[in-house]
């Protein structure tokens, strides 16, 4: 009589074959395949999320009411679709199949993972208009999950190179929408070469933009050297207004001097190419 009683308990206890992994995204569709062997009759096959059920078939039963209203079973190929997607619906799901000529009920595992894709990313680089040597770019996505650092990627001249003197990294969450916004701002030195930036979140990457700083800081000594030469040159019957022509272009001089001390160029070589 003892053997007879735990046999009959040992066979109701469900028989959890394999577990398996769905990935859906926000506002998407996913299918849960529960996997029944078609070769039989099938008793029951449901899907269930803890002990909430979701949507199934029973042979006993002509219709289910208690189905979540944004799902649907295929009974053919014995499938729950699941639409609109939110993040709430994101956990572990379990498949139950009992046959008509059988009493145990095979019991298969889904873990549903619900993310959302983040917006491509947006891109601004300022610099201090006192100091065109230390410059930022930030870049910002919104609407992502899960939260997700944002990656600032810089090549200069062909090579991939760090210049960052400082990087500042922040995820927001919104309460209300439960998604992520994702930014980051990386200070770096600027460069006589070009810098090329890009910023990816996820697997959304922003459009590839250049900046070349230091080589407008060259350009605009060089103009100005030239205008006083020219001014100096044209000026030399006329001692008066070439002595006023060079103060001026001394007081020029003066703040390229400082011009140069910010930038990335070397003062000495500034300052000596400006007094040929």
């Amino acid at each position: 009589m003892y053997c007879l009683i735990v046999f009959l308990f040992h066979s109701f206890q469900p028989l959890n074959i394999f577990a398996a992994h769905l990935t859906g995204e926000v506002g998407g569709n996913v299918t849960f395949h529960c996997p029944v062997n078609r070769q039989r009759t099938i008793d029951f096959v449901y899907l269930q999320r803890g002990e909430q059920f979701v949507n199934g078939f029973y042979a006993s039963k002509e219709k289910l009411t208690n189905t979540w209203t944004n799902t649907k079973f295929d009974h053919e190929n014995s499938t729950v679709s699941m639409y609109n997607l939110n993040l709430n619906h994101s956990g572990t799901y379990s498949c139950h199949i009992r046959y008509k000529d059988q009493s145990e009920i095979v019991e298969s595992t889904i873990i549903l993972t619900v993310t959302a894709k983040y917006s491509k990313p947006t891109v601004t680089s300022v610099c201090r208009e006192k100091n065109v040597q230390f410059c930022h770019v930030t870049c910002s996505s919104y609407s992502g999950s899960p939260k997700t650092q944002m990656i600032v990627q810089a090549v200069v001249g062909n090579t991939s190179s760090q210049i960052w003197a400082n990087v500042v990294r922040n995820e927001v969450y919104n309460s209300s929408s439960m998604l992520y916004d994702s930014f980051s701002t990386a200070y770096y030195n600027c460069s006589s070469e070009e810098i090329k930036f890009s910023c990816s979140v996820g697997n959304v990457t922003s459009d590839e933009f250049s900046v070349s700083i230091c080589i407008v800081v060259v350009v605009i000594v060089i103009v100005v050297i030239l205008c006083c030469r020219r001014r100096a040159g044209k000026d030399r019957d006329g001692t008066h207004l070439h002595n006023y022509r060079n103060i001026k272009c001394a007081k020029t001089h003066s703040r390229l001097s400082s011009v140069c001390q910010e930038s990335m160029v070397d003062e000495r070589e500034c300052l000596q190419m400006m007094s040929k």
